[in-house]
């Protein structure tokens, strides 16, 4: 019996020493399911900043506007949120919404790259729901995660103090300064 109670002993040694040897942590306490969940909750902010950065509310907007043309610096940040989303494994929740986005955004892109004003606007409106659609759920799973507040029905983050925003403002009265202005003191 004794040598087989080494032999198990030995065996949860050499296991926790792989695992701990194939650790990306400095802290030895880490779990590795902890490290994957941080690890992916950070590639996932990373993502969805980069697709925040995208902007394809305003691409499309831009493109029905009075004045339709095609911005070519619009390009760059399609190749990087399509890029970021395609290198992030995305939680089962949000797998699907990852996988239209590439889908849909796909035709704005190579419309973006032909110059082809017709077909980006043409292909705008699937590309900028697909955003939405993975960008405030995105941001919601990772509000959740960290215990910072959930996202109302308007893609903004809300907490429970229960009072609405009228305007940019927020409830500042007449002359109020905010704190984000500037004024002659401050520069």
């Amino acid at each position: 019996m004794p040598r087989k109670l080494a032999m198990l002993l030995g065996l949860i040694a050499a296991t926790s020493a792989i695992a701990l040897a194939c650790s990306d942590s400095d802290d030895p306490t880490a779990t590795p399911e902890a490290e994957h969940a941080h690890t992916d909750n950070v590639g996932l902010l990373s993502a969805l900043s980069t697709l925040a950065d995208a902007d394809l509310h305003h691409i499309e907007n831009a493109l029905i506007g009075d004045a339709p043309e095609i911005d070519p610096t619009w390009i760059a940040p399609l190749i990087n949120a399509r890029t970021a989303t395609a290198l992030v494994t995305w939680p089962d929740e949000l797998h699907g919404a990852s996988e239209d986005f590439l889908d849909d955004s796909m035709p704005l892109l190579m419309a973006l790259q032909a110059d082809d004003l017709a077909a980006a606007t043409e292909a705008a409106p699937a590309a900028h729901a697909s955003w939405h659609l993975l960008r405030d759920p995105g941001y919601a799973y990772l509000a959740e995660a960290a215990g910072t507040g959930s996202m109302g029905d308007d893609g903004h983050a809300h907490d429970d103090h229960g009072h609405a925003h009228e305007d940019d403002d927020h409830d500042m009265e007449d002359g109020e300064d905010s704190d984000m202005e500037m004024n002659d003191d401050d520069s």
